[in-house]
């Protein structure tokens, strides 16, 4: 058993190659540990920036929706506006001639003072002194 021990310690070519060999498997899955951690940061780099693309285009997204939606209301607002408007004005009470009711504090509704008796235009308002 000694001799093979003794064996073991000579430096033949074989020996030397083998060793070799080993060492330079060792220092190529060394080499792809650290091509594999590049890789890994890269992709996890692309993802983040690929996450923050889509998170900017969902706030991109939302935001234009809330304008629609707030734009859309403002045209809802207006339309019953205007709709309540003609209403009132469809609903108005009418006097016995035909008229809207004087309702400006007691001033007149038309402009019944461009007109003189034969319903003609006058040349302007009447003189009040």
């Amino acid at each position: 058993m000694l001799e093979k021990f003794e064996m073991s310690l000579v430096e033949t070519p074989a020996v030397i190659e083998k060793r070799q060999q080993r060492q330079a498997i060792i220092a190529a899955r060394a080499a792809r540990d650290v091509e594999r951690g590049e890789e890994r940061l890269r992709k996890e780099r692309e993802q983040v920036k690929r996450a923050e693309l889509e998170a900017k285009a969902l706030a991109d997204a939302e935001r234009a929706a809330a304008d629609l939606a707030a734009r859309d209301a403002a045209e809802e607002r207006h339309k019953r506006r205007l709709s309540k408007r003609n209403r009132k004005r469809l609903a108005m009470r009418v006097t016995r001639r035909g008229r809207q009711p004087r309702s400006n504090g007691g001033g007149v509704t038309s402009p019944i003072w461009l007109q003189g008796k034969t319903g003609r235009p006058r040349n302007g308002p009447p003189k009040l002194w």
